[in-house]
């Protein structure tokens, strides 16, 4: 017996589809460049990705200025992102959100029920 499957509902448009395909693309060719240029900068000082991604993380290693700016840099490039793919973001964040809303919590034992009140 053959049940009829739904197909999914869509909601965004096919304009908003094609400029969320372009700006993952856009995206991607940017990581790709900023993880080539890791490669050859941990190639020349013969260090890890990983060591070099813990250099730059630790704000003791810059002074306060450079620390400021990097941050700042950082911060910029994270809202142009949002900003770029932000009814997608918005949208999935909701789902997620919706999605920890809806999970069923599972009850205590009987156990510990009992055990809740020392006599």
């Amino acid at each position: 017996m053959d049940v009829p499957q739904k197909e999914p509902k869509e909601d965004i448009s096919k304009k908003e589809q094609d400029e969320t395909k372009r700006n993952l693309q856009r995206l991607k060719t940017l990581q790709d460049d900023l993880n080539a240029k890791m490669q050859h900068i941990g190639e020349l000082t013969g260090m890890s990705q990983e060591a070099l991604f813990a250099i730059l993380e630790d704000p003791s290693r810059f002074s306060k200025e450079q620390w400021l700016h990097m941050q700042k840099e950082k911060d910029r490039a994270e809202k142009e992102i949002a900003k770029d793919l932000g009814s997608e973001v918005k949208k999935r964040a909701k789902a997620k959100r919706e999605k920890k809303l809806t999970k069923k919590r599972k009850g205590k034992m009987l156990g510990m029920r009992k055990r809740w009140l020392s006599l």
